[in-house]
């Protein structure tokens, strides 16, 4: 969640790939997604601990449906026991 200097002189820092999103419950979630040929994944973790990953192996050739619900899943899992 924080990045750390490159060392390049230009001021660059990376912070390893991760991003941040809104859950539609409320918070956020942290994790990236990735794809190479065949494969797809998407991963995310909250702060207090929950953490889900996806992996679908039609990619490509996945529609922005399958994005649509590889997301949706995680967002489910991550949405924590205080939220029916």
């Amino acid at each position: 969640m924080n990045t750390r200097p490159t060392g390049n002189p230009d001021g660059r820092a990376y912070g390893l790939g991760l991003e941040s999103g809104p859950l539609p419950c409320g918070g956020l979630s942290w994790g990236h997604t990735g794809d190479v040929l065949g494969y797809e994944t998407i991963g995310g973790a909250t702060v207090e601990g929950r953490q889900a990953t996806v992996m679908v192996n039609v990619d490509p050739g996945g529609s922005d449906a399958q994005d649509d619900d590889m997301r949706a899943a995680v967002q489910t899992a991550l949405r924590g026991s205080r939220h029916p």
